[in-house]
């Protein structure tokens, strides 16, 4: 099962980094946005701990979605503040506000989706009013990656799901729900685009990343009914579809087609 975990979560983030940095910063924000994060460490629960712990954890997978948007704010303000180190202080800044927020929605008892799903839709609106203010920049042609730097970006990667997936031996099911929405895919993909693109290109796919929060919001809300109804397989196919049909459907509706280009190289 570990060795399945390594390979499985490698291939998708190695995969979505290689396609982030050939497309436009807003293609590269609806792949930031993709609940690829919470869908590995959601699978992962479900093979360990059944079906039945997803449906009680998914509530606070909600919940924690707020304290993720929180660290791409912080990782935001912490980046844009300096001009040395911007990557340091982006990333120290974002875990800070992770870590806070995390600890302050601990606080909150839900038994459902709609108080965790109205405190992330305000932060969605707030930030995305906040967000108005990067300027959208192109972002710059990547050339082939050695296959050193594939195994490294990759094993960089999975460390963070896997860390995530041994959660629940560790705390309740609040914390565990709250910790499966750490941005583990989104972390790694902002570091990857920040040092080969630099920070400007990383503002720019923030700019758009706060709409993707919905689609993770929806992944979300669905994973633990249709795990329930039809199975671990079935049910993450089903919900991811439902998420990335919404991503897909609101990029073509804001920005047209040609938004969603790819580069060749």
């Amino acid at each position: 099962m570990l060795v399945f975990k390594i390979f499985f979560a490698a291939i998708i983030v190695i995969g979505l980094a290689e396609i982030a940095e050939r497309s436009s910063t807003k293609v590269a924000a609806l792949i930031a946005g993709l609940p690829i994060g919470s869908a590995l460490v959601l699978l992962f629960f479900a093979l360990d701990y059944g079906v039945d712990f997803v449906d009680t954890v998914t509530p606070y997978n909600l919940l924690g979605l707020s304290a993720s948007l929180s660290f791409v704010s912080f990782y935001y303000l912490g980046s844009k503040l300096v001009k040395r180190y911007s990557l340091l202080f982006g990333l120290l800044s974002g875990l800070s506000a992770y870590v806070i927020m995390a600890y302050l929605l601990s606080y909150i008892s839900v038994s459902n989706g709609f108080i965790p799903a109205l405190i992330l839709l305000a932060l969605i609106v707030l930030t995305t009013i906040w967000f108005q203010e990067i300027p959208e920049v192109v972002s710059r042609k990547s050339g082939k990656l050695k296959s050193s730097q594939m195994l490294g970006r990759g094993l960089f990667a999975t460390s963070f799901v896997l860390i995530l997936s041994f959660v629940p031996e560790l705390f309740d099911a609040k914390m565990s729900g709250i910790f499966s929405s750490f941005p583990s895919s989104l972390l790694p993909l902002l570091l990857i685009l920040h040092v080969s693109q630099g920070k400007e290109v990383v503002h720019s796919v923030i700019k758009f990343l706060p709409m993707g929060y919905i689609g993770v919001m929806i992944y979300s809300i669905v994973v633990g009914k249709l795990y329930v109804g039809f199975g671990i397989g079935l049910g993450t196919v089903m919900a991811l579809s439902i998420s990335i049909g919404y991503l897909i459907l609101v990029l073509v509706l804001q920005f047209g087609l040609g938004s969603l280009k790819i580069r060749r190289v």
